[in-house]
């Protein structure tokens, strides 16, 4: 009876395993799919940012007249080495030149002057003014005796009484002559006052201070490098006009150098000073030029840069970016750059 039924019994159980394996074996000895992580949807956060920039000086100068004429000198050339203080350009000056002379000879004549009264009457002059006294005295004196013996002959009448005034007013003539003779005499004895030393010690620092300013302005007909640098530009040539303020020659510090990148609208706010970058260009293939984030310029407002790129767009907004790098070797101002803002 037993025996009987252990086949039947196997048999079920065959079936009922074969079953199993049919609805479940699939998903036991299935393989999981590997999760594949999709680049394109990086974050904001994660991704680099890029911009295009120019190498420019971080001292870059427009030097120009002060004053408005001709431009009568222009010493240098674009790629010239200069040195400061040294002479640029050189402004028409004649008229500046004349009006410095006359005050030249103006300030040394104040001077002589003072320097007489300082040293006060010769005494020569002391001796010349005592003979002018005396011989006045004299003619006064033979007027008076004239003047009273006509009095006496009028008296008697003998003479007319014109003859009488003729006498008095000849006599009145030289008593005024005695008298301005004697008060110089007395000034030429008593010495130059300490006003009058005063009056010309002033004279002389007014026609100095005159002196001063007009070589001042002279100074102004040059123009001077007031750094030294290199001249990269000529904007002006020799006998050409310039106005006040207006650029002559472009003078750059070839030693400072930066980077100036223009960020785009829809980056902006995403760059941040001290952030690392990385600079490529054109003219050094495979050379990567390392640096940060210097200054964030505020403002957003139209592109400036130019590039080679003829599908560029200008008429957008950009957020100016300027830039330190390590090491400039190789690099010229005016270069176009690509700049990659790293996280």
């Amino acid at each position: 009876m037993n025996k009987s039924r252990a086949p039947i019994v196997s048999m079920v159980v065959l079936g009922l395993v074969t079953v199993s394996l049919a609805i479940f074996g699939p998903r036991l000895f299935q393989k999981k799919a590997p999760v594949v992580s999709d680049s394109s949807k990086t974050t904001p956060q994660e991704r680099s940012y890029y911009a295009k920039g120019v190498v420019e000086s971080s001292h870059d100068l427009l030097l120009g007249s002060q004053v408005a004429g001709t431009v009568s000198e222009l010493l240098v050339v674009e790629g010239d080495l200069v040195k400061q203080g040294q002479l640029i350009a050189q402004v028409e000056a004649g008229k500046a030149r004349a009006q410095i002379q006359r005050a030249e000879a103006v300030l040394a004549e104040r001077k002589d002057q003072l320097a007489e009264r300082r040293a006060g009457n010769r005494l020569q002059d002391i001796r010349m003014s005592e003979n002018l006294t005396r011989s006045r005295k004299v003619v006064y004196e033979k007027a008076k005796t004239d003047f009273e013996r006509q009095q006496r002959l009028y008296a008697k009448d003998a003479t007319t009484k014109a003859d009488v005034d003729a006498m008095e007013e000849k006599m009145k003539v030289s008593l005024e002559q005695y008298e301005e003779a004697r008060q110089n005499e007395l000034k030429q004895k008593s010495g130059t006052r300490s006003e009058e030393i005063q009056q010309a010690a002033s004279q002389v620092r007014s026609a100095a201070a005159d002196l001063a300013f007009l070589q001042a302005q002279l100074k102004d007909h040059e123009i001077r490098a007031p750094r030294d640098g290199l001249i990269t530009e000529k904007l002006k040539e020799a006998g050409e006009t310039v106005e006040p303020g207006m650029p002559v020659v472009r003078l750059i510090d070839p030693h400072a150098l930066r980077v100036r990148a223009e960020l785009e609208e829809s980056d902006v706010g995403r760059v941040r000073v001290g952030q690392p970058v990385e600079v490529t260009t054109d003219a050094a293939p495979g050379q990567v030029y390392v640096g940060t984030v210097s200054s964030v310029l505020p403002a957003v407002k139209k592109k400036s840069l130019k590039t080679f790129d003829p599908l560029a767009s200008y008429d957008m907004n950009s957020q100016e970016i300027r830039i330190n790098l390590q090491d400039t070797s190789g690099l010229k101002s005016g270069m176009t750059v690509t700049v990659k803002f790293k996280r």
